[in-house]
Parts: C-alpha cells; sequence; structure tokens
C-alpha cells in the first residue's frame, strides 16, 4: 500500500509529516523517509510510523520496481518484526 501512496496509484496523499531523507547513507536507498519520532504507542504503531520503518529496510533495487514486479519482490524478501 505504501508502494501505491508513493506512486500515486490510490486516492491517499502523503501527510506532510514525511520526509525524505535529503542524504541517504550507505545502508539507506534514495526513496528513504525520516522515521516518525512519536511518544505514544497508539501513533507509533499507526500506518506511516510502522510502514516507514519497512520501507526503509528494503533493499533499493526492489524499491523502484514498477506496481506487480514490486509485489513479487517484496513476497520474496524475508520480513522481521521490529
Amino acid at each position: 500500500m505504501f508502494h501505491n501512496i508513493l506512486h500515486n496509484q490510490v486516492a491517499i496523499l502523503i501527510p506532510d509529516y514525511l520526509k525524505p531523507i535529503t542524504i541517504p547513507s550507505r545502508t539507506s536507498h534514495t526513496k528513504a523517509f525520516q522515521n516518525i519520532q512519536t511518544t505514544t504507542d497508539y501513533h507509533k504503531f499507526s500506518f506511516f510510523p510502522r510502514k516507514i520503518i519497512h520501507w526503509n529496510a528494503l533493499p533499493s533495487d526492489i524499491v523502484n520496481l514498477p506496481g506487480p514486479e514490486f509485489s513479487l519482490a517484496v513476497s520474496r524478501v524475508e520480513h522481521t518484526s521490529r
């Protein structure tokens, strides 16, 4: 869903508080976002703060894939819960 939001494939706008990382590190990709600092669990575990963590952990070759290929590649990635 996050991939679809970023590529304007669904009618959900990207909130203003989502900020892309301007200078990616060697471990992040060019489409990474700054983590959202939260003080409450109900916000910490809501959609955008949680998905940014997962999005930033994806390899850059997967992040740049188009829709159907992206879905297939993500299903093959080993996920770890944080």
